[in-house]
């Protein structure tokens, strides 16, 4: 796979459309602070200047990613995983999720050390790890499994959830046109 930057990996997906508004809202240094703070943790850096560039988005069309890690044939038989929108700022959060109100959201659901950062199918959920072996790492929790999740080389292992991508830049790089857009 070649491997490009996000910024192209955007390019490549035909861009991106801010969420709720016309227009992109970035998260200020406070709110980046605030979600580090709540996570006792840096934002991996790729995802935090994402974030402070952009906020909520989605991809101008619709997106698949091709997980990097095996997935439950309950949850995938082509290794395609769906991918809805990234969250963003507390200041439109009662039109789309914050990244701060999804880690209150989710609390108890997602395990310790992963923190949402986009939804995937129903309530699924894109995760990024925030410490230890898994700080970078991407991960897709499947809020409907009845599967336990997989094990990933490193032989950690967080119920219903499974390693898609080894950093954002990764799970960017990872993404691709959706085989239902092509058939419009």
């Amino acid at each position: 796979m070649d491997r490009k930057t996000w910024k192209e990996c955007i390019d490549r997906l035909g861009g991106l459309t801010p969420l709720p508004l016309e227009e992109f809202v970035p998260l200020p240094v406070e709110e980046l602070e605030a979600i580090e703070a709540k996570c006792r943790a840096r934002l991996p850096d790729d995802y935090r200047e994402f974030l402070a560039t952009y906020g909520s988005a989605t991809f101008s069309r619709l997106v698949s990613i091709r997980s990097d890690g095996p997935l439950s044939p309950l949850l995938s038989d082509d290794g395609l995983l769906p991918f809805g929108e990234f969250y963003g700022t507390v200041r439109f959060a009662d039109r789309c999720p914050s990244v701060l109100s999804c880690i209150d959201n989710f609390h108890g659901d997602i395990p310790d050390g992963l923190l949402p950062i986009a939804n995937g199918w129903q309530d699924d959920q894109i995760c990024i790890g925030m410490s230890g072996e898994q700080r970078g790492r991407v991960f897709y929790y499947d809020s409907q499994s009845m599967d336990d999740g997989g094990d990933d080389e490193a032989g950690v292992q967080f119920p219903f959830t499974y390693h898609i991508a080894d950093s954002f830049t990764d799970l960017l790089n990872r993404m691709e046109p959706s085989k239902v857009d092509d058939a419009e």
